[in-house]
Order: structure tokens, then C-alpha cells, then sequence
């Protein structure tokens, strides 16, 4: 879902809809603005007007945070009172999949990407069909 970085409540709309579905969930996120390198000028204030607060869901059982400034995303959902053990970061971000957890039943995972991280949604997004493929086989 495109939930546009640097907008607070794009991102606290898709995250309140998608924990309303019921049942597991795993979030990929791909909001980072920053392209190329980790820029000083990309701000990240706005994480904290976001309400991350949602994912201390106990359905939600991983975030996988991906870009330049994950590290900053995860402290932002620490100050939320997420848990640590459920987010995992990955600066690649073409290498989110990686970091789902293996899914048993129905289950739903919800990429959050920018306008500028579309190409590499798709990317993650067929790399996680192609891995519940390989595993329900």
C-alpha cells in the first residue's frame, strides 16, 4: 500500500486498516525517503507524529524496516512501545523478504512503501510470492 513517506497520516491510516483485518500480520516497510545514500536533509520527525503505536498489536508479529534510515523508523516504533523483538531492520531495501518469518496458515503481509520505492516494492512483493511458493510446496 502506497503510504507516502514523510506523511504521518498516510501512514497511521494504512496501519489502522491493515491491523483491523484479523489474524497474523508481518509489516515490510519501505517509507524511507532517503535514495542512493542516507541523506542529512531527510527529516524524519514526522515518524512521531505517526501512530505506530497500532503494531504493539500482539497480531502483528514482525516489521521488517528497510532503507538508508531504518534505524531511525526503529526507534521511532521503540518509542511507540513496539516491541524490539518484532522489528528487524535491513538497509537493503530489496532485501526485506528475506526477513519475513515463515508463514503457517492465513496470514497477511503488508508492504508500506513511498512513491519513490515502488519499483522496489514490486521486487519485494514477488520475492515474497516466490518464497510461499517454495514453501508450501
Amino acid at each position: 500500500m502506497l503510504a507516502k513517506g514523510k506523511n504521518p497520516i498516510a501512514v497511521s491510516r494504512v496501519l489502522e486498516a491493515i491491523t483491523k483485518i484479523p489474524g497474523p500480520k508481518q509489516f515490510v516497510f519501505l517509507f524511507d525517503t532517503s535514495t542512493g545514500k542516507m541523506d542529512g536533509e531527510d527529516n524524519t520527525a514526522w515518524l512521531y507524529d505517526a501512530d505506530l503505536s497500532i503494531l504493539r498489536d500482539h497480531d502483528v508479529k514482525r516489521i521488517v524496516v528497510g532503507g538508508y534510515r531504518a534505524k531511525d523508523i526503529k526507534v521511532a516504533l521503540l518509542f511507540a512501545g513496539v516491541s524490539k523483538e518484532k522489528i528487524v531492520i535491513c538497509k537493503d531495501k530489496r532485501k526485506t523478504a528475506r526477513e519475513i518469518l515463515p508463514i503457517h496458515g492465513q496470514e497477511t503481509i503488508a508492504i508500506l512503501y513511498e512513491l519513490y520505492s515502488d519499483p522496489v516494492s514490486k521486487k519485494v512483493a514477488a520475492a515474497l510470492r516466490a518464497s510461499m511458493i517454495k514453501q508450501n510446496r
